[in-house]
């Protein structure tokens, strides 16, 4: 396995970019990241207009072959959320930093190998991203209520 680290930046919406969370903020944010922790990058993956919850993602599937053959060690992202808002993806990232003992570094913490609280983490997050999911559904039927009201 090679000792570099993949850059992953991602932004839902175009105009996601105009809060200060842009692709390019999220980059310089990253390599500062590496340069300071004297981490090598690899690659420097991007995703814009993705919601994070579809399944057919090119560039974060691209980014997954290159941890699952060995041709990174690990991901630089900003936050967690940048990676998936998916429970199943996020479950399988979890089982892939175990098996590939990968690691997931963002500012404010480090991810990875067989820590239980890693384990313990991403349970977590699959549960935030269950309800979620259910909060926005419940929120959506309420609209469509009341628009038939209207």
């Amino acid at each position: 396995m090679k000792d570099n680290y993949i850059i992953f930046a991602r932004t839902a919406t175009i105009n996601q970019g105009l809060d200060g969370n842009s692709i390019n903020a999220q980059i310089n944010t990253l390599k500062k990241l590496a340069q300071e922790r004297k981490l090598s990058v690899g690659e420097v993956i991007t995703e814009c207009g993705d919601s994070g919850v579809r399944k057919r993602r090119l560039a974060f599937n691209y980014m997954i072959e290159m941890l699952e053959n060995g041709t990174a060690k690990g991901i630089l992202c900003t936050d967690l959320s940048r990676l998936s808002r998916s429970s199943e993806t996020l479950l399988e990232l979890q089982i892939l930093m175990m098996q590939k003992r990968i690691k997931i570094i963002t500012p404010q913490e480090t991810y990875g190998g067989d820590d239980e609280r890693n384990l313990l983490l991403f349970s977590a997050m699959s549960i935030d991203a269950f309800y979620r999911r259910k909060h926005s559904r419940a929120i959506k039927k309420g609209l469509q209520a009341k628009r038939l009201k209207c």
